[in-house]
């Protein structure tokens, strides 16, 4: 699932310009992946570019970590308006998802020590994550510290991890 196409044959829609996907949509796709079990072949979901808050974000991360799936190896929510519940929900969900790459970067997920310990931590139930983007989410120099103390030693295959234009002065 890439893009603004949606689970399953009968949601799929035309590669066509649509606006902007939101907390709504996010909602419909945590539906369809709760009722249709669409997650147990998704392996891909890319919802980047998006205007999704941290609400659709734990809708979503809700309906994943219900939904057995160790099928879906990349997810992107990046440059969405997700922020400290959003990375939260993700942190949560990890244990239930299998994933390879995961894409934050773009939001304000990094603008709190709290919600970036809890990713940091939360690589320990994430042992095939290959790469983790972070890149301009307004991480500060206090947020960074908790991201790296928590995935101290908790991510084994992690062979990429995107920082670029982040750290601010506290």
């Amino acid at each position: 699932l890439c893009g603004r196409r949606l689970l399953g044959p009968a949601l799929l829609l035309a590669e066509q310009k649509l606006p902007a996907l939101n907390d709504a949509d996010a909602a419909l796709i945590a539906a369809s992946v709760r009722w249709l079990g669409a997650a147990r072949t998704l392996t891909k979901l890319d919802l980047s570019g998006n205007k999704i808050t941290s609400v659709g974000v734990v809708a979503l991360m809700e309906a994943l970590s219900a939904t057995p799936t160790r099928q879906l190896k990349v997810l992107s929510l990046a440059n969405n308006a997700v922020n400290r519940s959003g990375v939260e929900a993700v942190a949560a969900a990890l244990p239930a998802l299998d994933l390879t790459q995961l894409s934050l970067g773009y939001s304000y997920v990094g603008s709190t020590a709290e919600g970036m310990g809890a990713l940091g931590a939360s690589l320990a139930h994430a042992p095939s994550l290959e790469a983790l983007h972070l890149q301009r989410c307004d991480m500060t120099s206090g947020s960074l510290a908790s991201l790296v103390a928590g995935m101290r030693g908790h991510a084994p295959r992690l062979r990429r991890l995107l920082l670029d234009s982040n750290i601010k002065a506290v």
